[in-house]
């Protein structure tokens, strides 16, 4: 069962929010051979699963995040930020989990 409003917080965030990052992230689209602007463009939603052994060996949603400066240059900067759902394996829930936690206790401490 889920909330009564879920749903429809979730399509809002997937056509404002979500849409908006995806046109962050590729532009116009001229780069990578589409034309956004003459297109009806649906983009996709993007999930990313989160294993413990891939969180050890690097920082991965650093690696992937359009406010760190090197993902930006390597251009996979702006993937986390289109991703619709994040999963954990193992470990990766602990750490989903703590990133929640932390992102929680930074809006009440610092907002």
């Amino acid at each position: 069962m889920h909330h009564l409003h879920e749903e429809s917080s979730v399509n809002t965030h997937l056509t404002t929010i979500i849409a908006n990052e995806w046109k962050n992230w590729i532009s116009d689209g001229l780069a990578i051979g589409y034309n956004l602007s003459a297109i009806a463009v649906v983009f996709p939603k993007l999930a990313s699963p989160l294993a413990a052994a891939a969180i050890a060996r690097a920082r991965v949603l650093d690696a992937l995040d359009a406010r760190n400066q090197s993902a930006e240059v390597a251009d996979t900067g702006g993937l986390l930020q289109v991703t619709s759902y994040l999963s954990g394996l193992s470990g990766g829930s602990r750490f989903l989990l703590n990133v929640t936690l932390f992102t929680i206790m930074r809006e009440f401490m610092f907002d």
